[in-house]
């Protein structure tokens, strides 16, 4: 049977992505599909689970949308969309020279 978290002791402790303090969240709305709506016991601002992989902190949640990662994971997503537009012109150079190669053959 799945086990859904439910509880504020069920939360692990991270950090709150409005006021910086390290929390462990309090469940406002559990959800099985979706992330569970928390507050942050200091600052009471709405946070959710960060989806960012080995991460332990909060995302922002909002009226109208939620943050998908914490300030942290999403700045090296950005860093590593950075990293690709960079190399890409290259990329692209090494690909037209392949394929001006196989046309003339």
């Amino acid at each position: 049977m799945w086990s859904f978290l439910t509880s504020e002791e069920d939360k692990r402790p991270g950090m709150c992505p409005n006021c910086g303090e390290t929390v462990k969240a309090q469940v406002v709305e559990s959800n099985r599909f979706r992330r569970d709506l928390c507050k942050c016991p200091n600052c009471q601002a709405r946070i959710l689970i960060c989806r960012g992989t080995e991460c332990n902190d909060y995302a922002l949640g909002g009226n109208r949308y939620d943050d998908e990662y914490c300030e942290t994971c999403f700045k090296k997503f950005l860093n590593s969309c950075k990293e690709y537009i960079r190399e890409l012109p290259e990329k692209l150079r090494e690909h037209a020279a392949k394929q001006q190669k196989s046309k003339k053959q």
